[in-house]
């Protein structure tokens, strides 16, 4: 199984050189259930930690696909708020 799918058209080469123009589509990550655990539980044990957030801090850019891939998986795995 692909872990990350890109929408058709997105990245496609024409003729050795990539397209001049890329649509501002969305992407698409493909994880079992247990790599989205394994990642929800890391980015929840990470972000807020000193060392995670200087290093993230450095491309500030970085925050929002994070906090989207975290929320996103917060809403796809109802187990992580489940007691343990």
């Amino acid at each position: 199984m692909p872990l990350i799918t890109l929408p058709h058209g997105r990245g496609d080469q024409a003729g050795g050189q990539y397209a001049s123009s890329v649509p501002d589509d969305e992407l698409t990550i493909k994880l079992t259930r247990d790599q989205g655990l394994v990642l929800s539980d890391w980015l929840d044990r990470m972000i807020g930690t000193a060392a995670f957030d200087n290093l993230v801090n450095e491309e500030r850019a970085v925050w929002s696909p994070l906090y989207a891939i975290a929320g996103t998986l917060d809403k796809s795995l109802v187990e992580i708020f489940m007691p343990d």
